[in-house]
């Protein structure tokens, strides 16, 4: 008979010792996974082998946070709640909740988890984002985006729900992603028994974290160290390293700098297409979406003068705008005598994509910023961090099948890579507004912004300040910095503190109309309706909301830069402004 596992969940009651080893007859078949679910499991048992599983296993069992470094997209982390899941982590009605920072990669990674286990999605597997849930009360798997699950603890402040709270992409620095594993450093000490982990793909992130949860010696140990052990796990941190071992990257700079990166970079595919064997796909990096819509029509148009038996390029768009069924389509087989040529921003760094041979930076990325003067908030074009570009190479290195070593062509110069380009790019709460962030840090009842532990580097107080006047100026606290019966309900709503402020203040005309309107019969009647118009109170609350709907979509019109759209679009365009254009097209 085998035995039973070897490991045991913390806050149960610890296994008699012989249970914690195997006779030499029965050590062949001592599993912490059951042989039912090593089957769903095969989808990755060619990246992650099964010593590697029970050392992840291991490590978490006796570590409060664990910290993985790997691949971006790597399938040991893509599929991990599943190898928790089997190893009981879910028992007595416990969920494991994963989070990404972008709400397409959550819905991604839940249907991924989904299918490697055979169930509709929806049922043990479920997701949350912004604006849309697909749960039961059967989810034991919960994909969420960080900032729905750090309002999660708006209901529920110790994640009572939760056994383990897994952090996704935490590298990237999103201002929810970091605020969440600041609380969770303050819930650990109150939940011993709830686990934390990590991933990311940057060694020097991951010595932030880990300073960051260790520096604090009030941590409470394990629950489940006993004095035998406790004097050798001294901490409750542990990073593990899981990169796979591969060929190295062949890395290739410009002498001079780039004038038109995208035309360097439809010179550059051209370039690999023409002189290079068809064995391995292209993976091109522009900053936005008009950028990437623009290489693609360049080499559509080469193409077409190409002669019918000339090689043929693949193209495909890859950023957060596309359906998930478009995205969907880097993953098709490509057909004999095509190349795959993908253009993304860098949606690409979550997805496994595979048969990568040829990675072609730009250097640059969109991101967000604050103006310091203006406190304004826009997206700007900037050049990437050392880690973001490494990062990048890394795809052609981990994920290609060829026997030959990956090839990473960056548009721009050496010296500009080793002394212009930041180590790594500045976390978000230091660089945009985060106006609603501190409104929530505040109905979680942390008063004191500037004590508050961060993980580093803080953000600055002017950005705080900025970000308390605003709230001041929103009735959501007072002159105290207290939170106002008008912040709470801001706080609930899942919008940012602006347009929820707007709501509420649509849904007050919307009263005092209606009582205006109620104000006595006939001639008064009509007297008080007079006057609600006079003064501009009117039941304005239902195309508030519409406005604020259309808002929430990233683009809300499909395909917005050709003509035809734009043609459509003059049907219903506002001379008022975008806001009367967006309540128009609904």
């Amino acid at each position: 008979m085998a035995s039973n596992t070897a490991f045991w969940k913390p806050g149960t009651s610890r296994p008699a010792s012989a249970l914690d080893r195997t006779s030499e007859a029965e050590s062949s078949s001592t599993s912490i996974i059951p042989p039912t679910s090593l089957q769903s499991c095969s989808i990755f048992a060619a990246s992650s082998s099964f010593s590697q599983r029970l050392r992840i296993l291991h490590t978490v069992q006796t570590h409060q946070v664990t910290l993985i470094i790997s691949e971006s997209g790597a399938d040991i982390i893509n599929f991990l709640p599943q190898i928790l899941h089997n190893a009981a982590w879910t028992s007595n009605g416990n969920i494991i909740a994963f989070t990404s920072p972008r709400r397409s990669t959550t819905i991604s990674k839940a249907n991924q988890l989904a299918n490697s286990m055979g169930i509709s999605l929806g049922q043990q597997v479920g997701y949350t984002v912004a604006f849309e849930t697909n749960t039961s009360t059967s989810t034991i798997i919960h994909c969420v985006t960080d900032e729905i699950m750090f309002r999660e603890l708006l209901r529920d402040p110790l994640l009572t729900r939760y056994s383990i709270v897994m952090v996704g992409e935490a590298d990237h620095r999103a201002v929810y992603s970091d605020l969440l594993l600041a609380l969770l450093n303050n819930i650990l000490r109150n939940r011993p028994d709830l686990r934390v982990i990590i991933s990311c793909a940057s060694p020097r992130a991951s010595q932030v974290f880990k300073q960051f949860f260790q520096h604090d010696p009030t941590l409470p140990p394990c629950s489940n160290q006993t004095s035998e052990t406790s004097q050798t796990s001294q901490h409750t941190v542990s990073i593990l390293d899981l990169r796979s071992p591969s060929l190295p990257v062949h890395i290739a700079y410009l002498q001079n700098p780039c004038p038109d990166y995208i035309k360097a970079t439809v010179d550059t595919i051209l370039s690999i297409h023409q002189s290079c064997p068809l064995g391995g796909h292209i993976l091109a990096y522009l900053p936005t979406t008009v950028h990437i819509n623009s290489a693609l029509q360049e080499l559509s148009d080469y193409q077409s003068d190409y002669p019918s038996s000339a090689p043929r390029m693949h193209l495909l768009p890859l950023h957060s705008a596309l359906s998930a069924a478009e995205q969907a389509q880097v993953f098709s087989i490509t057909a004999a005598g095509e190349r795959k040529v993908i253009i993304t921003t860098d949606a690409a760094n979550a997805l496994a994509l595979e048969e990568i041979v040829y990675i072609i930076d730009s250097g640059l990325s969109r991101i967000r910023m604050i103006d310091p003067k203006s406190g304004i908030e826009s997206f700007a074009i900037a050049p990437i961090s050392q880690d973001i570009a490494i990062q990048r190479a890394a795809i052609a290195r981990s994920r290609t099948t060829s026997s030959s070593s990956g090839k990473c062509l960056r548009l721009y110069t050496e010296p500009f890579f080793l002394h212009q380009m930041m180590p790594s790019t500045p976390p978000e709460l230091n660089r945009v507004d985060i106006t609603t962030p501190v409104l929530l840090l505040k109905a979680l009842g942390i008063d004191n912004l500037i004590k508050f532990d961060y993980v580093p580097p803080s953000p600055p107080p002017q950005i705080l300040a900025r970000a308390l006047k605003r709230l001041y100026q929103l009735c959501a606290i007072d002159d105290q910095t207290r939170l106002t019966a008008t912040g709470t309900l801001m706080a609930e709503l899942p919008l940012p503190a602006q347009w929820g402020r707007i709501l509420l203040a649509s849904a007050q005309h919307n009263q005092v109309a209606e009582e205006r309107k109620g104000t006595g019969t006939g001639t008064g009647n009509a007297n008080a309706n007079a006057n609600a118009n006079e003064w501009g109170i009117g039941s304005c609350a239902q195309e508030i909301l519409t406005i604020i709907s259309m808002l929430q979509v990233q683009h809300p019109f499909y395909a917005p830069h050709t003509v035809e759209t734009q043609l459509a679009i003059r049907n219903f365009t506002a001379t008022e402004g975008d806001l009367f254009t967006l309540l128009n097209g609904t």
